[in-house]
């Protein structure tokens, strides 16, 4: 209809609707069926846009603000962008999306006009993302029917289209016509900040499309002014302006989209040209750095420590990098009961003096054989019957859960939850009938509250 939308959008829900789809019907786990949907979305994306590497890399990428890897995702994608890219050019025919001249990067003077691109793309990426969902909040507070407001959008759309033809539907022949030099700046202008416009009319109204393909465009419209600039300027240090439009491709869409290292892969192979990789890191990189925290992807997590999906995960590996060893100085040292020692002693020298919950009991050698608590005390403690014949050994349980300081965090609480305990004896790793002391499962979790704070300063200092 002449909308401003990319056609990774659509595609990357279908393929991620029918991973999560298939692995549903076979039984899967949440697990693997969150891998799925990711590998089915870059199946999509790869072939749509004849790029599988990036496809397998950007569905790895783009679920984290930070520079982080799905790391479990990027096998499974990256086979199934390669089985949908054969496919997908078995029918619509092999090679690139845009025909590139084979630009070559070697002077290291033109990396100061990359830098200027960098900054440049940084600031339209910025308006970008404020102009996507500030339409996008305008139409939200629009009181109609959800599916008048895409007409709304399709209607502001066509206004600026039929001053600006340019800048409607994909617009990639514009993109091709700006790699070969062949349009004006001014024209470049129009194109970058119409179809800012329209992409946020068509899309943010409430239309179907995806910001990749539109962002491609904006940026390479971007990239061909700041080329065709430092060009007449400099001819001899930047001899072609169409590198640049290639470059801007890539270092838009990584300010906006937080996917970096994918998105240099993308333009290149959607352009064919491998050239430009130096130069693409540069931007892409910068662009990434001097973008903050602004996203055309809300939805965004920062990291895998904030992600739902891997809380679990986090947790289960802080405790299990934990040893028992860490906290012996936490350990609380308690009064062992001899295990032939009167209930009625007990009673009246040691359990009305005490704030034990928990008694291990030794034998005369001082090794343990058993432990009680409190609440094993109450089935005797009223009993007047029994009180002066039962022993501490009659008490006592001697299937002891114990740990041991060679143990990590993750086994203590399993037992800590086999029945419900606050406290652990731990025994010594070569004897476990010595001794050492009383572990709390407040200790434990305190003790794992600050390792995590750690971990988060750490990271925060790595920045």
């Amino acid at each position: 209809t002449g909308g401003s939308g990319g056609r990774e959008g659509p595609i990357a829900e279908i393929g991620a609707g029918f991973g999560s789809f298939l692995a549903t019907k076979l039984g899967l786990s949440e697990r693997v069926r969150r891998i799925m949907l990711a590998a089915g979305m870059g199946a999509g994306i790869g072939a749509i846009f004849r790029a599988p590497l990036a496809g397998a890399l950007f569905a790895a990428e783009v679920l984290y603000r930070e520079p982080e890897f799905e790391s479990d995702v990027l096998i499974p994608a990256g086979i199934s962008s390669v089985i949908a890219y054969c496919l997908f050019c078995i029918v619509f025919g092999w090679g690139s999306l845009f025909s590139s001249p084979d630009f070559i990067f070697n002077n290291p003077l033109e990396l100061g006009p990359y830098t200027v691109l960098a900054l440049v793309l940084t600031g339209a990426g910025y308006l970008y993302v404020k102009s996507f969902y500030g339409i996008n909040r305008i139409f939200k507070l629009i009181n109609i029917m959800p599916h008048v407001k895409p007409a709304i959008g399709g209607f502001l759309t066509g206004i600026i289209g039929f001053f600006l033809p340019q800048t409607l539907s994909f617009g990639y022949g514009y993109a091709q016509l700006a790699i070969q030099n062949q349009l004006p700046s001014t024209m470049l202008l129009c194109i970058a900040f119409g179809k800012i416009l329209t992409t946020s009319f068509s899309i943010g109204s409430g239309g179907s499309g995806g910001v990749f393909g539109p962002s491609v465009v904006i940026g390479g419209a971007l990239g061909g002014v700041v080329g065709r600039i430092f060009h007449s300027f400099m001819p001899n240090i930047v001899p072609e302006p169409g590198a640049y439009v290639v470059v801007g491709m890539a270092g838009f869409f990584a300010s906006v989209s937080n996917a970096p290292i994918s998105t240099i892969i993308f333009v290149s192979e959607m352009t064919g040209s491998y050239h430009l990789l130096l130069p693409s890191l540069l931007v892409c990189s910068l662009s990434y750095l001097f973008s903050g925290p602004w996203t055309i992807y809300i939805k965004q997590v920062k990291n895998k420590l904030e992600s739902g999906a891997h809380r679990g995960d986090f947790f289960m590996d802080v405790l299990a990098a934990i040893k028992v060893q860490e906290l012996l100085p936490y350990l609380r040292k308690v009064q062992p009961i001899p295990e032939d020692m009167p209930f009625e002693e007990f009673k009246h020298r040691i359990f009305t003096r005490s704030d034990q919950q928990y008694f291990p009991v030794v034998n005369r050698q001082n090794r343990l054989t058993g432990i009680f608590s409190i609440n094993d005390v109450r089935s005797v403690l009223f009993n007047e019957e029994i009180n002066s014949i039962v022993v501490m050994r009659d008490i006592a349980n001697s299937d002891i859960i114990y740990t041991t300081p060679s143990e990590d965090l993750n086994q203590v609480l399993k037992k800590f939850t086999i029945k419900n305990l606050n406290r652990l004896p731990v025994v010594r790793d070569d004897d476990h009938t010595q001794l050492i002391g009383m572990l709390d499962r407040k200790e434990v979790i305190e003790y794992y509250n600050r390792r995590v704070e750690e971990l988060k300063q750490q990271k925060g200092e790595k920045k």
